[in-house]
């Protein structure tokens, strides 16, 4: 009775409160732009008349791979009598298609939000009204094939402003010769994440007019996310603001000082009158068919800043400042910071003083033609991108060589690699030929078998007991077998990626298949993970396009709690059914062993790079590349150094493995490359041998069972890589047969192009049939199983033995408008 009146009473007060309270859906992902297969941040508006605070929780209910239903929450407080936001993270589901992005109330349909009241102790939370979705649109970054024509890939670019600067980039809708699309998305402050998983589907963020103070405004934790973000991976781009001191709150991350900035006027453009215009084959800048933007005069003025570089920058241009003493100061800076990089920008190129500039003759000129060129360069996108009429002739050659019609060139996921080989093909064939076997048994000795054992002692007339009793035997064998052979500890396959930086914790993300033979809920836990860093342990994030939608008998529910604060150990309870589940783990922590050494530049007439390194990891890593950018060849390149084997515990001397390295032929494959080879990512040298290899590929570009993959190089490097082309107006710019789309499902966060253009040295490697690296437990065991590390190492490169050329390039005269 009084655990009746206790429920009771607490009935009420819920009912209570819940009238009390209101709230919806107020957005979901970035311009209502989400990646089916990545976190997905939402906003949830609540109003409170309460007239206490209360505790409460938040639920995104979804659906995971196995159709068993996936609970995210977030336990938040709710002040009396106000109105209050909160950022709730989870993972769109992968079945029925994903998240449905035509109409409302299809999307209300699958994406189901609940406000609950506070958990109980046994951690259940009574859900009190569901929020409605305020949404008019959803995009899908990633759509399935055939949703829009090539489905391909597309950037994701945030830039932060809080006043009318804002970035010309619609001429990238009708660019050609780009890798992917570019989707920018306008975002202020608050419109930031606090969660580094937020951050999920975004390639780079751009800062523009905003104050980077607010960050921190009323405890919020934006500024630690995006630190996060760029440590494990991600571009920030900052361009100076009118206001120098408005950036002082990122001075940690940037490659110059901005609390020693002051700005100056100029009349003239440059470097970015430069910048406005393609670059042909040999990386030299065109002269474009429209009127540069250095012939721009008049009355208008343009803010510049003038910095001292940081220690660790990387200048690519300069601003020369005229005068009886001429000084030049960084216009484009870079710096490498954990597995990303930061770039800053001397001017603000969001300016709308940059529109509708009057010429010497008082005409209003719209220089927004050629920014395509501009952010290229500023984001150190290789593109080979061309923009401009259809009737020119440059736009025509280019619809030639970067034509991916549907009989040609159909899109290839590389992302696919990195979930090959996480089943049990082997376990799976084996118990189905037990199952055949016993059935094909059972079948002989209850049907025809008793039958003419029977007739043979003239016993015919008991055939049909004998059946029964056969059954029945059966039934018992079958029950024996199964606790005989679905027995034992669970069993993992793996395909791994370690991300490693100098002073940086370790980053891994697993793809793990997780055999338990048991059913019944298994605590699955991350242990010794980083305190000060987003771990994380969910169902496989799959993209829809590769789930087939096939019904899961006894769908069984589990909850995944997302956490403001981070935690030294994660863990998740999922349910098994003595069969696979497939897992994804991201672990952030500090691991021993890696790479031990020091690299230099040096003359190319020496060879480039010096310096020995170690390799430490605690296994034999194959398939070794050495990603360089080097400024001391006309225009400055991107090397890579391929070294087929590297033994653990031994040390390479980089010189001598240069000097020993064969140039790179262009009919190369990757698997038919014998001993050290070198070459450039551009022009057409390694770009030519893996695409080669990745069009060749079974199953739409997934090459893990390639003894070379392809795949990974592309993926890690593709910023760097200019796109897929068939052939140029000389013929000679052939890739591959047909040009196709590259799409990176999945493998986004491999990319470590950042970290080139900012001068690291990028270390890339592979080794099978190795353990899991990162430590995980299954109901407190630990498990080792077996399966591919891909490791990408981020390490300093001393780049003070050679001088760094002006990547802005003369205008190439030999290459005349039209």
């Amino acid at each position: 009775m009084r655990s009746f009146l206790v429920g009771l009473i607490l009935t009420i007060l819920s009912s209570t409160a819940s009238a009390q309270v209101t709230g919806f859906v107020e957005s979901l992902g970035f311009g209502a732009c989400y990646r089916p297969n990545a976190w997905t941040p939402m906003v949830i508006n609540l109003t409170s008349q309460l007239p206490t605070t209360e505790s409460f929780q938040i639920q995104v209910v979804q659906e995971d791979l196995d159709k068993d239903t996936v609970t995210f929450t977030r336990d938040i407080t709710l002040n009396a009598a106000t109105q209050e936001k909160y950022w709730v993270y989870f993972l769109p589901q992968p079945t029925t298609g994903g998240l449905p992005g035509g109409s409302l109330a299809d999307l209300q349909k699958v994406l189901k939000v609940y406000l609950c009241a506070k958990p109980d102790s046994s951690g259940h939370a009574k859900q009190l009204m569901r929020l409605p979705l305020s949404l008019t649109t959803l995009s899908n970054l990633d759509p399935s094939y055939g949703e829009m024509e090539h489905s391909r890939g597309r950037k994701l670019v945030l830039f932060v402003t809080e006043g009318d600067s804002q970035p010309a980039w619609r001429e990238y809708d009708g660019a050609l010769g780009t890798t992917e699309d570019v989707v920018m998305v306008r975002v202020g402050i608050a419109d930031l994440p606090e969660n580094v998983l937020g951050y999920d589907s975004v390639d780079a963020i751009l800062w523009l007019a905003a104050r980077a103070d607010k960050l921190d405004e009323a405890g919020s934790r934006r500024k630690e996310a995006i630190e996060q973000f760029v440590r494990g991976g991600g571009q920030l781009v900052v361009c100076a603001p009118a206001q120098p001191h408005d950036i002082d709150a990122l001075a940690d991350l940037l490659p110059i000082d901005p609390r020693e900035v002051t700005m100056v006027e100029h009349k003239s453009l440059a470097p970015l009158s430069t910048l406005a215009a393609p670059r042909n084959a040999n990386g030299r800048r065109e002269r474009a068919p429209w009127v540069f933007w250095d012939r721009i005069a008049g009355s208008n003025a343009f803010k510049f800043a003038k910095a001292t570089p940081g220690e660790k920058a990387l200048v690519e241009d300069w601003i020369d400042w005229p005068g009886p003493k001429p000084t030049r100061t960084p216009w484009l800076a870079r710096r490498a910071v954990g597995l990303g990089s930061v770039t800053w920008v001397a001017q603000d190129l969001g300016d709308p003083a940059l529109k509708g500039i009057r010429d010497a003759r008082g005409k209003i000129v719209d220089p927004s033609i050629g920014w395509p060129y501009v952010w290229d360069h500023v984001f150190g996108w290789n593109n080979a991108t061309r923009v401009g009429a259809e009737d020119d002739n440059k736009m025509k050659d280019a619809k030639a060589a970067f034509d991916t019609g549907v009989n040609n060139g159909y899109p290839r996921d590389l992302g696919k690699s990195l979930f090959s080989g996480i089943t049990f093909e082997g376990k799976g064939a084996g118990l189905m030929g037990i199952a055949i076997l016993f059935f094909i048994v059972y079948w002989i000795v209850a049907g025809p078998g008793s039958f003419l054992y029977l007739s043979a002692r003239s016993r015919k007339h008991w055939s049909w007991f004998a059946f029964g009793a056969a059954a029945i035997i059966a039934a018992g064998l079958t029950i024996v077998l199964v606790r005989l052979i679905l027995r034992g500890n669970p069993v993992v396959q793996h395909v791994s990626v370690v991300q490693m930086a100098a002073g940086e914790h370790t980053r891994i993300r697993s793809r793990i298949g997780l055999y338990v033979p048991r059913d019944g809920d298994q605590t699955i836990e991350l242990d010794r993970a980083a305190p000060d860093a987003v771990s994380a342990v969910t169902a496989s994030i799959v993209h829809p396009q590769d789930v087939s939608d096939n019904e899961f008998p006894a769908a069984q529910d589990y909850t995944i709690p997302v956490h403001d604060a981070e935690q030294q150990t994660i863990a998740v309870k999922m349910p098994f059914r003595s069969t696979l589940k497939k897992v994804e783990a991201r672990w952030v922590g500090d691991m021993s062993g890696g790479f031990l050494g020091l690299a230099k530049l040096t003359d190319p007439r020496n060879g480039y790079i010096i310096g020995s390194l170690t390799n430490q990891t605690g296994v034999d890593l194959r398939n070794v590349y050495f990603a360089f950018n080097h400024p001391q060849t006309g225009v400055p390149a991107d090397w890579v150094l391929y070294v087929p084997f590297w033994k653990n515990g031994q040390t390479l001397d980089l010189n001598a493995e240069y000097n020993a390295a064969k140039g790179i032929l262009t009919d190369a494959r990757p698997d038919g490359i014998k001993g050290n080879v070198k070459g450039t990512l551009a022009p057409l040298l390694w770009p030519r041998v893996w695409y080669q290899a990745i069009a060749a590929a079974a199953n739409n570009g997934d090459d893990s069972g390639s003894p070379v993959q392809a795949s990974f190089p592309v993926m890690s490097l593709v910023d760097r890589l200019p796109p897929p082309v068939t052939a140029g107006k000389s013929g000679d710019a052939k890739f591959v047969e047909h040009c196709f789309d590259l799409i990176r499902r999945g493998g986004r966060d491999l990319n470590r192009s950042g970290a080139v253009a900012a001068g690291q040295l990028v270390v890339l490697a592979e080794s099978r049939d190795v353990p899991l690296p990162l430590p995980l437990k299954v109901d407190g065991q630990d498990m080792t199983g077996e399966g591919k590390r891909l490791y990408q190492a981020v390490l300093p490169l001393d780049r003070s033995g050679v001088e760094q050329a002006p990547s802005t390039q003369p205008v190439d005269d030999a290459d005349p408008p039209g």
